[in-house]
């Protein structure tokens, strides 16, 4: 899904009572893609999915797979190592880690596992998120023009502006 973008967002979560802070302490973020479609949900603090804390859970026609992890690595079922696609099937890059794959392609030239327009839709994903959470309802994204459909006030909230020139 690295080259296309979600088509509708919602987000609902609970805002903080107390503190520095003004983000949702809780936060369910649901983006949902077309062609094919996809539903992928994000949750604050989320769910412990078997028995570690962090990850996700991607359900499909027939099973699940659990990966456990966050930024300090990632690990999978055993049935996923031992998955091995049909005839005609998708191999899937095995990456040495963002770091490594990106030092590697600076040598080869090679496109990353995580390039820049990747990298630009996962934060898109979370700036739309933000948004439909900050104006209590579902945005309609067109993620050709990456602008909200129809929706004026979450268009301006797409981009800040400038802190001005600088000056000493």
């Amino acid at each position: 899904m690295d080259d296309r973008g979600p088509v509708r967002v919602t987000a609902t979560g609970t805002p903080p009572h107390e503190g520095l802070w003004d983000c949702p302490t809780k936060m369910e973020v649901t983006w949902e893609y077309r062609d094919p479609d996809l539903t992928v949900v994000w949750a604050q603090p989320g769910v412990a999915a078997a028995d570690h804390p962090y990850g996700a859970v991607f359900y499909g026609a027939r099973d699940k797979l659990i990966l456990r992890g966050g930024d300090g690595g990632t690990y999978t079922e055993e049935k996923a190592k031992r998955y091995v696609p049909p005839a005609g099937g998708v191999t899937v890059f095995r990456s040495p880690g963002h770091h490594r794959n990106f030092l590697d392609c600076v040598k080869s030239r090679e496109r990353p596992i995580m390039d820049i327009a990747a990298a630009h839709r996962v934060a898109t994903m979370c700036i739309i998120g933000n948004i439909a959470y900050r104006l209590g309802r579902p945005l309609e994204w067109d993620p050709v023009r990456e602008r909200c459909i129809d929706d004026e006030q979450a268009n301006r909230m797409l981009g800040n502006p400038g802190r001005g020139s600088y000056h000493l």
